[in-house]
């Protein structure tokens, strides 16, 4: 069969949009078609700026501006296309960014849904969903085999139950990335699955899910920070970037975050001046509880609260409240890698790594309600009233991940909590005379009496060591447990993760498999599906959120004599209304903006680097620059102590909005 190819016009690194042959007949649009679409649509959908620039930096929209255009003339393909459901429009990574996804557009006269079947391996493994009633069909496919010629049967259904038609579609995919087809080894997967789908996210890959014939199903083909992705409770997720970040004392964390879709739409994008790692939990109202960073001599070490709808900070909660300051011997000194909110009693429950303790507390006072940690290590320190009193013999976690509340467990006792730990059991970081040494990681349940503020271990799992990361979670339906092992040690087959399924009576190994690149997270992927066939809701800015503005400042140069700037500026991007700087980590000291009328700097001199792992690594930084006044400016950089001219200048000119 023939394949026709187009170039696809965005800034990811996806190459190609593939339109499918259906019936007999090309549906393609070509590349002046897009161009022409694109332009049409932008216009209405662009932010309006205060100022316009003239630059010799090279410009770019924001990454959402691609997702909303493409969404705009999908949705009036799916209104306005005159296609019918039995030669419709099928349309492979629409947006660029999830090669295993499509949407097919047609019309039909009355009032149906759609039932789509992407067909697996086996029986089995056979991806299903379905759509609401409408007449105008946007549908979206999930589950696509890579390489493949996928086959998929469409179910248009009236009301009432009448099938109006069975349409069966042959949707060919690109061939996988090539950094993941090596990704899963070592499959021992003999056993169905407790779950059809996991999602593995975060180290230096791109996050990826497949089904139980260990099959890659889906993928964002995108650069992660260090923690992947974010799921959020609506089915969408948030995606940090990893080559955009804010310098601290120690790992650059992202401080530009995108909410994305299943099939890779940005919804918005969201910038938080200190940056956020680790986790991201919601709040009842909408708004996220995310961990950063005081920069206060220490990083790691922050919580804060950001409205959904703005992306302001509107609580920041400094560690040092809640814990002392016992502890506070070294940057990373705390460490919270897990979040949990409970509604029911508003409480929030805190893992903290390098403090060797999981935390309770009630959120809306910071009340602490209780420790799950080593008794003697607390001893005579601000929390030692709060640490629950163990019942009997216990091996305490160290250095611990992903801590939660589990309520479904099948022998749980009702008057009692159950808390899941995955403990990675080491003190690198933290030293504690307690340690009893292990050549193997640990899942933890605890049964926790609140009443007596008593804990006792209740169930204990022994895994392969694994050194950082790492989670676990209880499936009731299955009653398995499922280990996710982000980081092995290093061996001779180089394998850096491991999924594991155990069975929770008999704490027997299932099912198995090797991942090939260490990673931060896994976790059974639950589509929600009905939003996907919805266009997107344009916000009236699609860039929210606050980043340090630029300040005024006297020319600290003069008539100085400057230097001619030596590949400090790796690369640089205007992006609408802000700027982005590529170097090496903390290479830059300060931006200054030197104009005709007036001087505008960026300071990065409030951190420096304290770990020599992390000095090398590049990545942008972003300045707004919405301060600027009207005037030509040129781009000095200071380095080293030094100032150095560039090429570049930006003048800032009156926009529509100016006033």
């Amino acid at each position: 069969m023939i394949k026709r190819q187009i170039n696809q016009l965005s800034y990811y690194s996806e190459k190609t949009v593939r339109f499918i042959k259906t019936r007999g007949q090309y549906l393609v649009l070509t590349p002046r078609e897009i161009r022409a679409l694109d332009q049409k649509h932008r216009p209405s959908i662009m932010r309006t700026l205060a100022v316009s620039y003239e630059t010799n930096i090279h410009t770019k929209n924001q990454k959402a501006v691609l997702s909303y255009t493409r969404d705009a003339w999908i949705e009036e393909a799916s209104k306005n296309g005159n296609y019918s459901a039995r030669c419709p429009r099928v349309i492979v990574n629409p947006y660029g960014i999830a090669p295993l996804t499509a949407i097919v557009i047609f019309q039909t006269d009355k009032p149906c849904k759609v039932c789509f079947t992407v067909k697996g391996t086996t029986e089995e493994q056979d991806i299903s969903d379905e759509t609401g009633y409408t007449t105008n069909h946007r549908v979206a496919i999930y589950g696509l085999y890579p390489g493949r010629n996928n086959r998929v049967i469409l179910e248009i259904m009236e009301e009432g139950g009448i099938r109006e038609l069975r349409k069966t579609l042959y949707i060919q995919t690109d061939e996988l990335a090539e950094s993941l087809t090596e990704m899963i080894q070592e499959r021992n997967y003999n056993n169905k699955s407790g779950v059809p789908l996991v999602q593995i996210t975060g180290g230096e890959m791109h996050p990826f899910t497949f089904d139980n014939e260990l099959e890659i199903r889906h993928y964002f083909k995108v650069n992660t920070s260090s923690y992947g992705i974010f799921p959020l409770k609506n089915g969408r997720y948030l995606w940090g970037e990893r080559e955009i970040g804010v310098p601290t004392f120690a790992n650059a964390h992202t401080c530009q975050l995108h909410e994305i879709d299943l099939l890779g739409r940005i919804h918005r994008t969201l910038l938080v001046e200190k940056g956020i790692h680790h986790f991201v939990e919601e709040l009842p109202n909408g708004n996220f509880i995310c961990i950063s960073n005081t920069l206060d001599g220490c990083t790691e070490d922050k919580l804060i609260e950001i409205d959904r709808q703005t992306g302001k900070i509107v609580r920041e909660i400094d560690m040092r409240e809640l814990v002392g300051v016992e502890y506070r011997d070294m940057v990373d000194w705390v460490h919270p890698n897990a979040l949990q909110y409970n509604e029911q009693e508003d409480s929030l429950l805190i893992c903290m790594r390098n403090v060797h303790s999981v935390m309770k507390i009630r959120w809306s006072t910071l009340e602490v309600l209780w420790v799950l940690s080593i008794p003697e290590f607390w001893q005579g320190k601000k929390l030692e009233q709060k640490v629950l009193q163990p019942i009997g013999e216990i091996r305490w976690n160290y250095q611990a991940h992903a801590a939660h509340e589990v309520k479904d467990l099948i022998d749980a006792r009702e008057e009692m909590r159950y808390y899941m730990v995955f403990d990675n059991h080491q003190v690198n970081r933290r030293k504690s005379d307690q340690f009893n040494p292990a050549k193997q990681s640990y899942i933890n349940i605890f049964e926790v009496d609140e009443k007596n503020k008593t804990v006792a271990l209740f169930k204990q799992f022994e895994i392969p060591l694994s050194l950082i990361r790492s989670n676990a979670f209880y499936d009731r339906e299955s009653n398995r447990v499922f280990a996710m092992e982000g980081c092995l040690k290093r061996t001779y087959k180089e394998i850096r993760g491991r999924i594991l399924e155990i069975e929770y009576e008999t704490k027997k190994v299932i099912n198995s498999c090797a991942i090939q690149k260490d990673f931060f997270s896994a976790h059974p992927l639950k589509p929600v599906y009905k939003p996907l066939m919805e266009p997107l809701e344009y916000p009236r800015d699609y860039m929210i959120g606050e980043l340090s503005p630029l300040k005024e400042i006297k020319d600290p140069i003069g008539a100085a004599r400057l230097q001619k700037e030596q590949e400090i500026i790796l690369n640089i991007e205007l992006r609408e209304d802000y700027l982005y700087i590529k170097t090496v980590d903390h290479a830059i000291e300060k931006v200054i903006f030197k104009g005709q009328k007036h001087c505008y700097e960026k300071d990065y001199t409030n951190t420096h680097q304290t770990n020599a792992f992390h000095k090398d690594r590049k990545f942008y930084v972003v300045i707004p620059l919405k301060e600027l006044k009207l005037d030509q400016y040129s781009l000095v950089i200071r380095a080293m102590g030094t100032y150095y001219s560039t090429e570049y200048q930006i003048e800032v000119n009156k926009g529509e909005q100016y006033e």
